[in-house]
């Protein structure tokens, strides 16, 4: 059977801009989404990537490599030159530094920097019950 994945991509996109209702998110900038909508893909008819967008397979790897390993501190990440969390943890140290009543001392890229090298800093890494806990 032929790899259908990218037809079903497509079907669901046209019906969640078709029937869709718009939903705020955490991010603030919204969604927009059918309850329940998936689709189905039988991993022996091949990887399920996309080829309708753009993949950057090497982060996309070294993140489920993370995910698959039960990590949640972002080292491993910053290790592998991936850098999708950065900003996930660069928010909850912002989030610490306002608690403990002051600002930040350290820009986002200074804080990973620290992450990867000083062992003083790697529990600013730790995002929590994420997909790897879970």
């Amino acid at each position: 059977m032929a790899n259908t994945l990218d037809i079903d991509y497509k079907n669901l996109l046209s019906d969640v801009i078709e029937m869709g209702v718009n939903k705020n998110d955490r991010t603030g900038t919204g969604t927009r989404s059918i309850f329940g909508a998936t689709i189905r893909h039988k991993m022996s008819d091949g990887f399920p990537i996309l080829t309708t967008k753009k993949v950057a397979f090497n982060t996309m790897v070294t993140e489920l490599k993370w995910f698959l390993r039960g990590d949640t501190n972002i080292k491993y990440l910053l290790d592998n030159n991936c850098h999708i969390w950065d900003g996930d943890a660069y928010k909850q140290y912002e989030r610490l530094c306002t608690y403990d009543g002051h600002e930040p001392r350290h820009t986002k890229e200074e804080l990973m920097d620290l992450i990867q090298n000083d062992p003083q800093f790697s529990h600013y890494g730790n995002l929590g019950p994420i997909y790897g806990k879970q």
